[in-house]
């Protein structure tokens, strides 16, 4: 839904997840790489199966299923995306939030869920009390060099390539 109600109708974006079909139907938008597309190209065009090629072996591979640290978007993911003349890219954050711990605000100010306790009538039964994700006010930007922010959630990030 971010990504329809953010971008132009026209706008290219560049995912960094195995999901861009997906973000490709859902937000009628068109991605400047899909993973699958490679099966696709190998039966109907050959050129186009081999420019696919040239960016897998650029991503990887498969796109990471655990996401990408600051580091990796900045050194490979930004510059590829606008090597594919990407206007947008979609981050795939995974489980980078996680790993910096539930408390942990990092010398960024990046914003990371807090776990609070719920008390539910659970508890009064002497069950475990409930813990849930109370996320921030403030979005999961990361700060990246050479994008603007648009819109985060704990596992995706949106931003408008700049410069």
């Amino acid at each position: 839904r971010a990504v329809r109600q953010f971008t132009p109708e026209k706008a290219k974006l560049f995912v960094t997840s195995d999901r861009a079909l997906e973000v490709r139907y859902a937000a009628l938008r068109p991605v400047v790489f899909a993973y699958k597309d490679g099966s696709t190209f190998a039966f109907s065009n050959y050129s186009a199966l081999l420019k696919w090629h040239e960016v897998y072996k650029k991503v990887g591979g498969r796109f990471k299923k655990t996401g990408y640290s600051p580091a990796e978007l900045e050194q490979t993911m930004i510059p590829l995306a606008r090597e594919l003349d990407a206007e947008y890219i979609l981050v795939f954050f995974g489980d980078y939030f996680e790993k910096l711990g539930s408390n942990i605000v990092s010398r960024n100010n990046i914003v990371v869920p807090k776990i609070t306790q719920i008390a539910t009538p659970a508890v009064s039964n002497g069950l475990e009390p409930i813990a849930s994700l109370e996320r921030n006010k403030e979005p999961y930007d990361l700060h990246l060099h050479g994008v603007s922010y648009i819109w985060s959630n704990p596992q995706y990030g949106l931003y408008r390539l700049t410069g």
